[in-house]
C-alpha cells in the first residue's frame, strides 16, 4: 500500500499473504521409547525437523521432561534440520519427553517418549569369596543385595560360571 500526501510525501507499507501454514515435521530418534538408563550416565538425544515455509535453523525448538519444569534443551537446529545432544544429569524415575518445534507462524509438531532413569542395584556382601571349593562339593550361597529404587520382589538374582552356565537364579527374600 502506498499513501500520497500534500507536496509528493509518500509512505508505503508492504504486506505478505501466505497461503496456510504447513506444519513443520519432527522425528524424535534417540532416545528410544522404553529405554533404561543408569543415573549419572549420558543420555543421547537426536531429533531430525523440517519446515516446508521456513529454514530449520529458524525454528522454535523446546526438549522437556515431565520430572521438571526446566526445559532440557532449547537449542535451534543445525541447517540440515539436525538437533543432538548429551545429558548425564538426569533424574531418577519415569521421564515422559517432548520434543515440540514451532514455526515462525506459530504450527508445531510434537513427539513423545517415555524413558526410565534407575540406580542399579548392588550386592552388599556375597559368600563365598575367593574361596576354593572341589569338584562335585556343595557350595552354600548368600548374597545381599540393595536397590535405592525396587523392592526385593522386583529384583531377580542369576549366579552363574564365567562360562555362563547358570548355577542358580532367584528372587532375593527379605
Amino acid at each position: 500500500f502506498t499513501v500520497f500526501g500534500p507536496g509528493n510525501v509518500t509512505d508505503t507499507l508492504e504486506i505478505s499473504v501466505f497461503g496456510a501454514n504447513q506444519s513443520p515435521v519432527c522425528s524424535l530418534v534417540y532416545p528410544e521409547e522404553g529405554q533404561g538408563y543408569v543415573y549419572g550416565e549420558g543420555v543421547f538425544f537426536s531429533a531430525e525437523v523440517n519446515d516446508l515455509e521456513e529454514e530449520p535453523q529458524h525454528l522454535q525448538v523446546v526438549w522437556s521432561t515431565s520430572l521438571s519444569t526446566v526445559p532440557l534443551d532449547e537449542n535451534p537446529p543445525t541447517e540440515q534440520g539436525v538437533m543432538q545432544f548429551l545429558l548425564e544429569d538426569l533424574a531418577i524415575g519415569t521421564h515422559q519427553l517432548t520434543l515440540e518445534v514451532k514455526d515462525e507462524r506459530g504450527a508445531s509438531c510434537v513427539e513423545e517418549r517415555t524413558i526410565f532413569v534407575a540406580t542399579p542395584p548392588t550386592i552388599v556382601s556375597m559368600v563365598p569369596q575367593g574361596e576354593v571349593y572341589n569338584e562335585g562339593t556343595d557350595v552354600p550361597f548368600s548374597i545381599l543385595v540393595d536397590d535405592q529404587e525396587d523392592s526385593l520382589d522386583q529384583l531377580s538374582i542369576v549366579v552363574q560360571q564365567l562360562d555362563g552356565t547358570v548355577l542358580s537364579e532367584g528372587h532375593p527374600t527379605a
